[in-house]
């Protein structure tokens, strides 16, 4: 598992480095490898030349770029990355909930709430491995990873895949039911008649139209209202990271 660390603090850098390598050691994560970084500007300009990890491990107090800021720009160039935010205070946790943020840690960092939050992610990352989902497209049996497709939508008797990168692929023919029921029940939920929806790219919402991460807006139709309102509640108000208070 590859892992950065963006963390103004060197000493509580290396404090963290130290507690995931220990982590890793007694899990048997041979393959960990941890970058540390100073600012997000370092970070960002090593992501924009390629590197990538599987979690950001992110200070949101970061100087010049704060950690929100900065997780816009990762969430920008990657989609699939498990951002966890550490903090002092949790005042600004419904921020993160549009970057789909896997969790909140509070400073100083206890020890059970991190090998907790790395098991979690560690366990995310191998499912995310083995999550890929199989269509025929154009007469070939073609693989995709859920997390990069955006929505479906039915056209006439064909389901067409809207993915991140704005591609858009015709599945032979296939009802819309059906390809619902091959994809992660926990991300994609059926918000019209003709439109299925990935719960990872709503930015906002109201009660007739989602908004995406690229902007694109889509209509809710009147029935399914109320379903998609429990399933973004569900998605981002229960989670654990979230502070009590904020849940009303």
């Amino acid at each position: 598992m590859k892992i950065a660390i963006c963390e103004d603090d060197a000493v509580y850098a290396k404090f963290l480095t130290q507690k995931i390598k220990t982590w890793a050691e007694l899990h048997g994560c041979k393959s960990l490898l941890v970058h540390s970084y100073r600012d997000g500007e370092s970070l960002l300009d090593q992501w924009q030349h390629g590197q990538t990890y599987d979690l950001l491990l992110l200070d949101i107090g970061l100087r010049f770029m704060d950690g929100y800021h900065l997780a816009e720009k990762i969430r920008e160039l990657d989609q699939r990355i498990l951002i966890v935010f550490i903090t002092g205070s949790v005042e600004r946790a419904m921020d993160g909930y549009r970057l789909d943020a896997l969790r909140y840690l509070l400073k100083p960092v206890a020890d059970e709430n991190l090998r907790e939050c790395l098991d979690y992610a560690y366990q995310t990352v191998q499912n995310q491995k083995e999550r890929s989902v199989v269509f025929r497209v154009d007469g070939a049996h073609v693989g995709f990873d859920p997390r990069d497709i955006l929505y479906l939508s039915s056209q006439e008797h064909y389901v067409v895949l809207h993915l991140l990168e704005g591609e858009c692929r015709v599945m032979d023919r296939m009802r819309l039911d059906d390809a619902l029921k091959m994809l992660p029940q926990e991300d994609f939920i059926r918000i019209h008649r003709l439109l299925v929806l990935n719960l990872r790219h709503i930015t906002s919402f109201t009660s007739t139209q989602v908004t995406l991460a690229n902007n694109e807006q889509l209509p809710i139709g009147k029935k399914y209202s109320e379903q998609v309102f429990r399933a973004f509640v569900a998605r981002y108000l229960d989670h654990e990271w979230i502070d009590p208070g904020l849940r009303g």
